[in-house]
């Protein structure tokens, strides 16, 4: 800007300046806008509808593509895996079931699957996956081993430690069961496993295995509504804690206790702190134990939706029981010992 036209607008803003000096200050006091309030009637067809609680939360347009994309390139690389299989199936299009042999019960494992999805996805778990699962079928020993290894990265970290009957490798997305041992039990709970792990990925480690475990036994019946439903039976972890509450180590009993079962927080302290048998068998229970009482799903939901302010879950505990979780170790006993804990 040249010298000249700098003097004019110091002068213009001058000459403003003084002239503001003559205007009476505004009041502080600004008028709210004038407008009818809306009716009733009006407020309640522009209000949105109340949230379903039983309906799970839709993927975006995009992720929901992106999910289709990557089921259609799972069951593509299925039809060429060296298991060789006879049929790939995708079910409730977020897992693909292949027959790894020809001992595996392929359709009884399509039908638990979408019955699991069915009565679980969207009652209870709100945040379906992203992503697709591979699962493998077998029916043998020997070749499931062999898809062990063909299909997920176990024998590269774990050389010396068998991998069960069944295992979900959330790296990859991949499921390997075998159907001769426990029938489909393992299968249920690493179905479970990924509903539970997209609707509450930073969940304590006692319910991150305590509840995928217990559809290890489902019992499945229709609702009012038709809808499916799904109960949980009572297997071997039972008897595992009558087994401790009836005898007379000090050590094991304490860590059975609601408040031991709540400290098993990460995969360190579940898996490799403390006897594993004992923490699968009071974290499924204690799970069952708040089924029966109609408050599991509940706490799931609390524990899930407060997980940055009450990571360890205690407090969501006790907004629904109304009790702590050392407060609830008596009942939890009383329950394990009682004939209602061998039903549903």
């Amino acid at each position: 800007m040249r010298r000249g036209a700098t003097s004019l607008v110091l002068a213009t803003c001058a000459s403003v300046l003084a002239c503001q000096k003559d205007v009476p200050p505004r009041s502080n006091s600004v008028p709210g806008p004038s407008y009818t309030p809306l009716s009733p009637q009006v407020l309640a067809l522009i209000a949105p509808p109340p949230a379903d609680p039983s309906a799970a939360i839709p993927l975006s347009p995009r992720a929901a593509a992106s999910l289709a994309d990557d089921v259609a390139r799972r069951v593509e690389a299925a039809k060429t895996a060296p298991d060789h299989p006879h049929h790939v199936v995708p079910v409730a299009g977020m897992f693909v079931l292949a027959d790894g042999d020809d001992g595996a019960r392929l359709d009884a494992a399509v039908d638990l699957t979408q019955r699991l999805v069915s009565a679980l996805s969207g009652p209870v778990f709100a945040h379906p996956p992203a992503k697709g699962t591979m699962v493998w079928i077998y029916g043998t020993g020997p070749f499931f081993e062999q898809g062990v290894r063909d299909h997920t990265h176990w024998y590269t970290f774990n050389k010396d430690e068998h991998p069960g009957f069944g295992m979900y490798e959330a790296q990859t997305r991949t499921i390997v069961v075998r159907t001769d041992t426990g029938g489909l039990g393992d299968l249920g709970h690493e179905i479970v496993h990924v509903l539970a792990g997209s609707d509450a990925p930073r969940a304590p480690a006692f319910l991150e295995e305590g509840v995928p475990s217990l559809a290890e036994i489902s019992v499945f019946s229709k609702g009012p509504d038709g809808r499916e439903t799904v109960r949980f039976g009572a297997h071997f972890r039972l008897q595992t804690l009558r087994d401790v509450l009836a005898g007379h180590d000090a050590d094991k009993r304490a860590q059975i206790r609601v408040e031991s079962t709540f400290a098993l927080q990460t995969y360190v302290d579940f898996h490799e702190t403390g006897p594993e048998y004992l923490h699968y068998a009071s974290s499924r229970e204690l799970c069952r134990f708040l089924f029966q009482r109609g408050q599991l799903w509940d706490f799931w939901r609390a524990a899930r939706d407060s997980v940055l302010e009450d990571p360890t879950a205690n407090m969501a505990f006790k907004k629904v029981t109304g009790k702590m979780p050392a407060e609830m170790t008596d009942e939890f006993f009383a329950w394990v010992q009682s004939k209602q804990a061998e039903g549903t």
